[in-house]
């Protein structure tokens, strides 16, 4: 059986709450559950997560110009789960899927990138669109092509003919410049010509 993971905040006790500052200049840092620093926010900003109970100051004397404020949630995303049974942190459904999809990519297309042609370490695979999810496309492996962030974000606004044309004008570029040992080993990681046995 899966638990979400739940923070539970201290309890606020009317003394821990900093007076606001007449000038509202005093910086209020952030952090979530776990640690993280957010960047500094508002002091009416922080005043609405307190009373939204979505954060609690932390305990200090509050007159110091920078006060610190505790979130009781992780923005933007749960990332988490915890087994209750093993009592150990696990993976959610949609990061398992990721990764599986990811491998499947890898077995079908190697370790290039698919306009660069570089090879690319797992850390640096990121999932690329041909037809964009916004323009209807799937996220069946058909639609999917493995791809530097920073390629992925270059050629994102591109058609689909744009994005191979692109990927076309850097093959020719690297089997123009590019000696016949590295030629031969990317035509083979591409499934162009036969590996030597």
């Amino acid at each position: 059986m899966t638990y979400f993971v739940k923070m539970t905040p201290p309890p606020l006790q009317a003394s821990a709450a900093p007076a606001a500052p007449a000038n509202e200049e005093r910086i209020v840092r952030v952090f979530d559950p776990m640690g993280i620093q957010y960047s500094s926010t508002s002091w009416q900003r922080a005043e609405e997560l307190v009373l939204a109970k979505r954060a609690y100051w932390a305990p200090g004397s509050g007159e110091e110009e920078i006060v610190t404020l505790h979130l009781t949630y992780v923005p933007f995303m749960v990332v988490t789960q915890i087994d209750s049974d093993q009592n150990q942190v696990r993976e959610t459904k949609s990061a398992r899927s990721r990764r599986h999809n990811i491998s499947t990519l890898r077995k079908r297309d190697g370790d290039l990138c698919f306009y660069c042609l570089k090879e690319m370490a797992r850390e640096e695979m990121t999932r690329e669109h041909l037809l964009a999810s916004h323009a209807g496309g799937s996220d069946r492996n058909e639609n999917l092509v493995l791809a530097h962030a920073r390629c992925n974000e270059a050629v994102g606004h591109l058609s689909i003919a744009e994005k191979v044309r692109a990927r076309e004008r850097n093959f020719a570029r690297i089997l123009l410049t590019a000696g016949p040992d590295i030629t031969q080993r990317l035509l083979q990681q591409l499934k162009i010509m036969p590996v030597d046995s």
